[in-house]
């Protein structure tokens, strides 16, 4: 079974924290490590990952500075050992088949990226809308695309580091990391240099993440 190196920012996710991590220890998928990276955290975050970091020792806790989501998953990116790496973000929720199905299409058809579709949530985790996109891509599931198609066809407008896993070894042999100051569409610049140098990409349309749309606080934002 290859490793997957899950990385998670954290700046004041105390709301939040206990069901995303939840929602990690409840995947099928075993061989997995967790990197909670606490940027700077002043609420009770740090409390809560000792805690999960006790009870499994799979999860492997950074505590640093406040500087920012970006500086955050690059130190993450530094410390993975995983053949492949997934992000989430502390205010959001894993569904439990997530890892197994990205890392099986991963494996099986030697996937440079694989893409799933996520579904939005609010406060009571209800969904909140439709994401017209992952009906408009139906058409194009299940072949390898070259960066470009896959660009133009399946991503569009849509960046989102969480429905998609990577290979670690895409990453550090072409030294992609994010900008360590960007504040805004950071995700957007990695996922377009990525695209640059991987030309096997899948996508597969199945919803694997809730991502909260309201009420979460804005992570690893640099106060």
């Amino acid at each position: 079974m290859e490793l997957i190196s899950i990385i998670i920012p954290i700046y004041n996710a105390e709301r939040y924290l206990s069901p995303c991590l939840d929602s990690i220890l409840q995947q099928t998928y075993s061989n997995w490590e967790l990197i909670a990276v606490d940027d700077g955290s002043v609420d009770s975050s740090r409390n809560i990952l000792e805690d999960y970091a006790r009870r499994d020792n799979r999860i492997k806790i950074i505590s640093k500075v406040n500087e920012g989501v970006s500086i955050a998953r690059n130190t993450g990116l530094k410390l993975a050992k995983g053949t492949y790496v997934y992000f989430a973000d502390a205010d959001d929720l894993v569904y439990s088949h997530a890892l197994q199905t990205l890392v099986t299409y991963a494996v099986q058809n030697e996937a440079t990226m694989v893409k799933a579709d996520f579904k939005a949530i609010d406060e009571q985790d209800e969904e909140i809308f439709v994401n017209k996109k992952y009906y408009i891509r139906s058409k194009y599931k299940g072949g390898a695309w070259t960066s470009e198609k896959f660009y133009y066809k399946v991503l569009m407008n849509e960046y989102f580091l969480w429905t998609c896993l990577f290979r670690i070894d895409v990453i550090r042999e072409n030294k992609l990391y994010f900008l360590p100051h960007c504040r805004l569409m950071e995700d957007a610049d990695f996922m377009i240099r990525y695209l640059m140098v991987a030309n096997r990409n899948f996508y597969i349309q199945e919803q694997i993440y809730p991502h909260r749309r309201s009420g979460g606080s804005r992570f690893s934002l640099r106060e």
